[in-house]
């Protein structure tokens, strides 16, 4: 892109490096909003929103690591209009979804939603921030492992998200 054209949308890197933030973060909202709303009962609920922010961070794989970057160095001071705006919009979907699924009896009312949202949340953005070390840990190199393994663990999170939230259900 020729950066004259850039700095004419975008008046500094701050501004440009902002707004891909908010982007991103939108697309999480978006994405995991209407997979949530697509799904019929809650465990699809919850299976849907973990494959929605799964694929997201499959086609922004440096996003995670750019994110921690900013949570790290700046405590977020870039990020915070993007994280109160939208990634907290995904965060309360997800704990309205674990309310409701306590309320109907399909979810264990002991967990806080709070926690829990970020529980379901963290096992798949965990997994795309430490891509590299988690590419060694399973034998694949610092590259990280394959799209077919990532897939894989994406299953495995939706299925342990949901034993933790029903009783009598193994992970």
């Amino acid at each position: 892109m020729n950066p004259a054209l850039l700095y004419y949308y975008y008046d500094s890197k701050e501004t440009l490096y902002r707004a891909m933030l908010q982007r991103i973060l939108g697309q999480l909202l978006a994405r995991g909003t209407d997979a949530i709303e697509r799904a019929s009962s809650h465990a699809d609920r919850i299976r849907a929103f973990v494959r929605a922010q799964a694929k997201l961070l499959g086609e922004h794989p440096h996003f995670p690591q750019l994110l921690v970057r900013e949570l790290v160095d700046h405590q977020a001071a870039h990020a915070e209009q993007a994280i109160t705006s939208t990634a907290a919009g995904a965060f309360r979907r997800l704990c309205e979804v674990i309310e409701a699924g306590q309320r109907d009896g399909a979810f264990r009312k002991s967990l806080d939603p709070r926690f829990t949202a970020i529980s379901i949340i963290a096992q798949v953005a965990y997994f795309a921030i430490a891509r590299p070390a988690v590419g060694l840990l399973l034998g694949y190199g610092t590259s990280g492992p394959p799209r077919s393994v990532s897939d894989e663990f994406c299953a495995h999170a939706e299925e342990f998200a949901l034993a933790a939230l029903i009783e009598g259900r193994s992970a």
